[in-house]
């Protein structure tokens, strides 16, 4: 059986080596746009991230963030969703689970990204976020577990549906 480590990092906590390599797997999956100088900028912004290593391999990705106004502007353009930053000031993001290890089942914890997504979900703590994906099992299953909700979606400039989803505040 394959050991996975998970490992939950602040800003403030993450090193210069988590930073790069957390930056250049985005970077080499195209998870967002970017150059990996751009994309590792960003990373040092992000609220929290958590990582999976197997052995000394980083081999999944996610981070919770707060993303441009801007941006969330174009997805309520687009969507007709309320992703305000005063409703939702985080973002899920960020997640990737690399080749050979994708779609890899957990005992008792899902999928790999499953496990991602539920630690660095933690980080939250009871702020609302919310997320957008292409991928259908996220849509259907992974995100719904974790207390996420579709409220809309569109089609990019390349006509994949990206969907939007939201977790609420606990008040």
């Amino acid at each position: 059986m394959n050991d996975y480590v998970a490992t939950i990092r602040s800003r403030r906590q993450m090193s210069l080596s988590e930073t790069t390599e957390f930056a250049s797997i985005i970077y080499s999956y195209g998870a967002v746009k970017g150059t990996l100088a751009q994309i590792t900028d960003r990373v040092l912004k992000v609220d929290a991230i958590c990582y999976v290593r197997m052995g000394n391999r980083m081999v999944a990705t996610a981070a919770l963030k707060q993303p441009a106004n801007s941006y969330r502007k174009k997805l309520e353009s687009e969507t007709k969703a309320n992703v305000s930053e005063a409703d939702f000031p985080l973002e899920m993001g960020y997640v990737v689970v690399v080749e050979g290890h994708r779609g890899e089942k957990l005992p008792e914890k899902g999928r790999l990204s499953d496990m991602v997504m539920a630690k660095v979900m933690t980080q939250a703590k009871g702020r609302g976020v919310f997320a957008t994906t292409k991928i259908e099992v996220f849509v259907e299953t992974a995100l719904p577990a974790l207390g996420f909700g579709v409220v809309g979606k569109y089609q990019n400039a390349t006509k994949q549906t990206i969907h939007v989803l939201t977790k609420g505040t606990l008040r």
